[in-house]
């Protein structure tokens, strides 16, 4: 046999035409072998299925174009039901294999001899029999719940795009929530330098999402100026429709500088970005049962925030009262991918976020003992979008699809309460929680952290 040669055969009805897969290696091929083809039944489909020598790179080749490939199920359960029934070519013992997708650059395959499925790795540049599809006949696969499924497709592409958008504003809305210069700490009158380590946990009701961050940084004092830069981890767990789940996790940098103009008078802007690796896994109505297709993808994040304080500008019981306006700009990018697994996996289009929103607060700080002070924020935001981004893509050997945004809600309230306590004239720990209703921030979450100044 050439193994350069590819077999296919065409059938005049309903029938998937795929080429070989490749799979034994070039030394241990015994040519004599492979049968022609074995017709199998699996989940009410027939497979007709034959065997071929080739390598995972031959042009004409199209591994994807199988139906057991990124189905590991249909993999174990053809593998059992062809077993050795077309030989076992590969190094003379083990059936040809059924190759259903990429693990860090090699080929997994499945093989079946009777004794129980087998797991094969092998590189991408190596010589194996392998299976292939001759002919599939058997029931069109349709979506039974158009609605549920096209829902399926907004959770794991919009609604994870706004979670992206949603990522910055647990470090600049929790950890930030009071500018660098709000440390807590007595200002010293030269060009001081400090530091601060903090760690956030929150939950975001409107996307569902589980999230934390820790982040370090350190400032710098000059003049009447102070410049701060900092880096963190963000992890993310997202809950989706029917049990399915999206995960971020990656790291993000932060800029901030101040600026007192005036005793009274505060500016800042904070910058963020961030790059995030996402993997979905979205569930799906299939008949009866629950399926499930998977996919990875990459996410950045980046928001802008402008802010002007006024301080002190009034005292009532005690608390001495600090009015703020902000504007934020957040923008989340979500590369294209390819889902594998389930009954109809999708191909996705890149996607896009973006969120402007205005907030005004304001702030009250008490002096509970010589060492320790409450501070307390109540604000309202308002976003100026009114619904998430479409989401487009293919339903792979179905149709294309694109279907339009959610509505989100647009303005929300927050309420955010912190203990400082100076360990001593130059450091200190810091322990808040927050709540707010249903928008871009998070509903509820918490915050610990340490500042020292030198």
């Amino acid at each position: 046999m050439d193994k350069n040669q590819i077999f296919t055969t065409k059938t005049p009805v309903n029938l998937c035409l795929s080429l070989a897969l490749a799979t034994v290696s070039l030394f241990a091929i015994d040519a004599n072998a492979a049968p022609a083809s074995v017709t199998v039944t699996s989940g009410g489909t027939t497979y007709t299925i034959g065997s071929v020598v080739s390598i995972y790179s031959t042009p004409s080749l199209n591994y994807s174009a199988q139906p057991w490939w990124g189905n590991q199920s249909l993999a174990t359960s053809l593998a059992g039901l062809v077993g050795s029934q077309l030989g076992t070519p590969n190094f003379y013992t083990q059936a040809p294999y059924f190759a259903y997708g990429l693990s860090g650059g090699n080929v997994t395959s499945l093989y079946n001899n009777g004794s129980g499925t087998q797991l094969v790795s092998y590189s991408t540049n190596a010589s194996y029999w392998t299976m292939y599809l001759i002919s599939m006949v058997g029931p069109a696969p349709s979506i039974t719940n158009l609605a549920a499924f096209n829902q399926s497709l907004t959770n794991a592409s919009s609604t994870v795009s706004m979670t992206g958008v949603g990522m910055p504003a647990l470090s600049m809305e929790g950890a930030h929530h009071r500018t660098l210069l709000d440390s807590g700490l007595t200002r010293s009158a030269g060009n001081g330098v400090g530091v601060w380590a903090t760690a956030d946990a929150a939950h975001f009701n409107s996307s569902d999402s589980d999230m934390q961050i820790a982040e370090v940084g350190v400032y710098k004092d000059i003049g009447t100026a102070r410049l701060g830069i900092g880096t963190g981890q963000v992890w993310d767990r997202q809950g989706l429709s029917l049990g399915g789940h999206a995960t971020n996790s990656g790291q993000y940098f932060l800029a901030e500088v101040d600026k007192l103009f005036t005793p009274n008078v505060e500016g800042s802007i904070t910058g963020y970005y961030g790059s995030f690796n996402t993997k979905v896994s979205r569930n799906y109505q299939n008949g009866a049962s629950i399926d499930t297709s998977t996919g990875n993808t990459d996410t950045t994040s980046s928001s802008v925030r402008i802010r002007l304080d006024l301080l002190n500008v009034a005292t009532i019981a005690k608390f001495a009262l600090s009015p703020y306006a902000a504007y934020t700009w957040s923008r989340a990018d979500v590369g294209a991918y390819t889902e594998f697994g389930g009954s109809f996996p999708v191909s996705y289009n890149a996607n896009n976020s973006t969120g402007n929103n205005v907030r005004v607060g304001l702030g009250a700080k008490k002096a509970l003992s010589g060492s320790t002070d409450l501070v307390l924020n109540t604000e309202v935001v308002h976003g100026f979008e009114d619904n998430m981004p479409g989401t487009s893509g293919q339903i792979i050997g179905v149709s294309g699809f694109a279907l339009p945004g959610q509505n989100v809600r647009q303005t929300w309230a927050r309420l955010m309460a912190d203990v400082d306590h100076r360990l001593t004239d130059k450091s200190l720990i810091s322990v808040g929680l927050n709540a707010g209703t249903q928008g871009g921030d998070p509903s509820y979450g918490g915050t610990i952290s340490y500042r020292a100044s030198f």
